[in-house]
């Protein structure tokens, strides 16, 4: 797999390249970053089932998930939202490792992942960053419409962002 960054002041992609045996100095760094970022964005993948909400301490982001109902009829179509909101009186700036943002997942009542909205889709491979104003929110939602048997089923909303578990869950029914 090629990756590919923008460099800020090379104007142009650039790739690994080597000079004198090593890599090119302007890329090192933006190399070393994409490449760590690329790993630890899948660090908050484990399940945290009882998580509904969840806060960093070093900037007090709230994190929410919410469907727009708590039950469904079977083959019925459902609205999630993902919301990380700020009540500092600071911005805070969340760091990315590809051009993804958020994902949902949703798992039966046994464990087993039934949808992720991110597994059949690409994103580019490059760095970048949301400011989250002072009292303010990202938010993020998608619509789902597959066929789902009757059941609980927990719905987990994802702020993807490097270093930080930005993550909730809620119950949805679906009848």
């Amino acid at each position: 797999m090629a990756w590919w960054v923008a460099i800020p002041g090379a104007g142009r992609l650039v790739g690994p390249r080597r000079v004198g045996g090593g890599l090119h100095r302007r890329s090192a760094t933006a190399w070393v970053l994409l490449l760590a970022g690329s790993g630890i964005a899948s660090l908050g993948a484990r399940d945290r089932s009882r998580v509904t909400q969840a806060m960093t301490p070093q900037d007090s982001l709230t994190v929410t998930v919410r469907a727009d109902r708590p039950g469904y009829a079977r083959g019925e179509a459902m609205r999630f939202v993902v919301e990380a909101v700020n009540p500092s009186p600071d911005s805070v700036t969340l760091e990315f490792s590809s051009a993804q943002r958020y994902d949902f997942v949703l798992r039966s009542a046994a464990g087993d992942t039934v949808w992720q909205w991110s597994a059949d889709r690409a994103f580019a491979q490059v760095m970048g960053a949301e400011p989250v104003a002072p009292r303010g929110a990202l938010r993020y939602q998608e619509r789902f419409a597959g066929p789902l048997p009757a059941g609980s089923y927990q719905l987990i909303g994802r702020i993807t962002a490097i270093g930080r578990r930005l993550q909730a869950t809620t119950t949805i029914v679906v009848r």
